[in-house]
């Protein structure tokens, strides 16, 4: 039986599952792990170990000697699908040589079959609780790593294509692909800028789109679509499919689903343009994480005229950025501190 769910160590299962063929023994280990507060299930053979991981997660206890395969045999069937699946592996008197290739296939320890052995069980599965949370805290800890790596990252590109140019809709191209560019925000190279004149939409820059898109959008009304609703009402707007949103009023020839995050651009208290991306189609966002927004939108804060205008644009595509990492990640970053700063 296939197993469908994936497991990594980023997850502790809060169950112990004994795969104990003799029932006397599965019964007292089970026993002995509840009277220490474990929740725990026992089965007797690979195959039912198997239908049981179908759907459910556990640190497994496992006998090497199983009536239908041995425990190397059921390691390899299980971790084609569960990955980095916590085991403990017991083996009889003598069979250290089989434990030692255990560690070596993944196990995270080894019981020796003996006169004290269900005493050892408690204290063997507390540890493996807690090299599985230490590995979640290191984890988390690479993780924030690599965010300021990436925000890092960003704003070096970003400062190179403001050296490269003073060329304004050149400018306006090269942070619209640095942007659309970063494939771990799962944005689309494809989108946006919109500057709002009097109750028009301006599309003074874009990446990717065909003519038609552009006579239809080159001067749209405030109000109009996903971008004017942004502009009206100074919000986030997201959308999760073009083709299942009642918003998404403007359309055209050869449109493919696609969904949208779209960035009203706030300076002077007031809406001056939007910055539209593309997401894939029915690509999944947490609502509470939207949260974390500023519900009117990017306060950019600066003037938007002459020799400010670089600046700008450099502080749209940094915010933007702040924007995607705590869509994506669910918090603040060194991005946002820089934008701020």
């Amino acid at each position: 039986m296939a197993l469908e769910q994936k497991y990594t160590t980023l997850d502790t299962p809060a169950e112990i599952l004994v795969v104990e063929d003799n029932a006397e023994l599965n019964r007292l280990m089970q026993k002995t792990l509840q009277r220490e507060g474990f929740k725990t299930a026992g089965v007797f053979n690979g195959s039912e170990t198997i239908k049981w991981l179908s759907n459910n997660n556990a640190i497994i206890i496992l006998d090497y000697q199983l009536p239908d395969m041995t425990g190397k045999e059921l390691v390899q069937l299980v971790t084609k699908e569960k990955s980095n699946l916590p085991f403990v592996v017991i083996t009889g008197h003598g069979d250290e040589k089989i434990a030692v290739e255990m560690m070596k296939q993944g196990a995270r320890d080894y019981i020796v079959k003996g006169p004290d052995f269900i005493d050892i069980l408690p204290h063997v599965i507390r540890r493996v609780i807690n090299d599985l949370q230490l590995e979640k805290e290191l984890a988390h800890a690479e993780h924030s790593l690599r965010e300021r790596e990436a925000d890092l990252s960003i704003l070096y590109e970003i400062s190179r294509a403001v050296s490269q140019t003073i060329d304004m809709q050149e400018l306006q191209n090269i942070i619209l692909k640095t942007v659309t560019g970063l494939e771990m925000f799962h944005i689309k190279k494809k989108g946006g800028l919109f500057l709002i004149k009097d109750d028009r939409m301006d599309l003074v820059s874009y990446l990717n789109h065909d003519e038609s898109f552009i006579n239809l959008h080159k001067s749209i009304r405030v109000g109009d679509c996903l971008c004017g609703l942004a502009a009206k009402t100074g919000k986030v707007v997201v959308s999760q499919n073009c083709n299942h949103d009642k918003r998404h009023s403007i359309t055209y020839p050869g449109m493919i689903p696609h969904g949208h995050i779209i960035i009203p651009l706030i300076a002077r208290g007031g809406v001056i343009g939007v910055l539209y991306l593309y997401l894939p189609a029915d690509f999944q966002i947490d609502e509470s994480k939207l949260k974390l927004f500023d519900s009117k939108g990017v306060q950019i804060g600066i003037a938007v005229s002459g020799a400010f205008q670089w600046t700008f644009y450099l502080a749209i595509a940094a915010a933007i950025l702040c924007i995607a990492t705590r869509i994506f990640y669910g918090k603040g970053s060194l991005m946002a501190k820089s934008v701020a700063r």
